[in-house]
């Protein structure tokens, strides 16, 4: 028996013993997600405060902003509901209208003097309100400072229509009062196009021309010299360019048409004449080179004179030619080849003493090449020197 109630003893001590740890293991948790509940709830409580603590702040400034955009126009409103005859001296009735004009005087040169720092608000007040004038008594309020200004935005309306009326001292006598103050007319900028000349623009397009040239942008100047002659057709410079350019891409037909419509537009046009004359020689077109040169026979220009002389002996025009190398001989008389020039022609027509005096000329010149050096003495020989 004993033995069994040991055994039972140790039962009951095993079951004892287990249910105590299962109450230990129970107890813990609880301990544990207790003290856990607490700690979320004073970090749901900080939240909620900073939460709160910062929609306060966003509606205070919401206010603030508020009042300042409302203010400005709740003074406009005030200044209109205000009636005219609210603000009246008191001692106008008996004062002469010397004495009303002096006070009125006074009484704007102190307004003057008090309220300096809000000249530019009342003017800028005037002018949106459409020139809003108001009466005040002698009572002027004292000056703003600078804090005020910076709070003036924040000001009540009542305060802010104080400062933004203009004071003029009510008169009973209309006949005497002072003339109300205009504002100032408000500056304005405009805005104009110029619209420039043909001349003017054909001038731009010249020396952007010229400027593509130098950069070697041949194209775009034939492209500009185009447009300044669909604005001005008779700019004999920019025909003259075109014409050089297109000669140097060998446009040879192109280049004479465009210089004839120039010579067309002005008759003499010795430059444009003497270019068109050159394409036609070179090109194997004596005749109408001398054609066009012909018209301009009694110009002083050497080069022309010359193209002319040479084209004129080519078409054994001699008489043409001797006159040409005649007008070389003036202008450059100690050049020998215009001397042997009008001797051969003069030798052709048969005119041999002119001939020979020029071939003489020539060789005494001592400026010849010597072949034509030789051609010469040789004339004179068979001339009978």
């Amino acid at each position: 028996m004993s033995v069994i109630n040991q055994m039972l003893k140790d039962l009951d001590k095993r079951q004892h013993e287990q249910q105590s740890n299962e109450q230990n293991t129970l107890v813990a948790p609880v301990k544990r997600s207790t003290a856990s509940g607490w700690v979320m709830v004073v970090i749901v409580i900080v939240l909620l405060s900073l939460v709160a603590v910062y929609t306060w702040q966003l509606y205070r400034e919401n206010q603030q902003l508020k009042a300042k955009t409302l203010a400005p126009s709740m003074v406009a409103a005030e200044i209109a509901q205000t009636p005219a005859n609210k603000v009246q001296p008191t001692e106008t009735s008996s004062l002469s209208p010397q004495a009303l004009n002096s006070k009125a005087s006074a009484v704007e040169k102190q307004v003057a003097v008090k309220t300096p720092e809000l000249a530019n608000d009342t003017a800028n007040t005037a002018r949106t309100n459409k020139q809003i004038t108001e009466t005040e008594s002698d009572d002027v309020e004292s000056p703003v400072t600078r804090e005020g200004e910076r709070k003036i935005a924040t000001q009540p309306a009542s305060q802010s229509l104080a400062k933004t009326q203009t004071v003029t001292p009510r008169i009973n006598d209309p006949e005497q009062a002072p003339a109300t103050a205009k504002p100032a007319p408000e500056a304005k900028l405009t805005i104009s196009r110029k619209q420039l000349s043909p001349q003017a623009l054909a001038k731009r397009k010249v020396t952007a021309a010229e400027q593509a040239i130098e950069s070697n942008e041949l194209s775009r100047a034939e492209s500009l010299f185009e447009e300044v002659l669909l604005l001005t057709p008779a700019h004999e410079g920019a025909r003259k360019q075109l014409a050089a350019l297109w000669y140097g891409k060998k446009r040879y037909q192109d280049a004479v048409n465009l210089l004839s419509q120039g010579i067309a537009l002005a008759p003499p046009a010795e430059e444009m004449r003497f270019m068109a004359a050159r394409i036609y020689y070179e090109r194997g077109q004596p005749r109408q080179a001398y054609t066009l040169l012909t018209a301009v026979q009694s110009s002083s220009r050497a080069e022309l004179q010359a193209l002319l002389a040479n084209i004129a002996a080519d078409l054994n025009e001699h008489q043409q030619a001797i006159t040409a190398y005649g007008k070389l001989t003036n202008l450059q008389p100690s050049q020998g080849r215009w001397w042997l020039g009008m001797a051969v022609s003069m030798d052709s027509l048969g005119q041999f003493a002119s001939a020979k005096t020029a071939y003489q000329q020539a060789i005494a010149l001592e400026n010849l090449s010597a072949s034509a050096t030789q051609f010469a003495r040789q004339r004179l020989v068979e001339l009978g020197e």
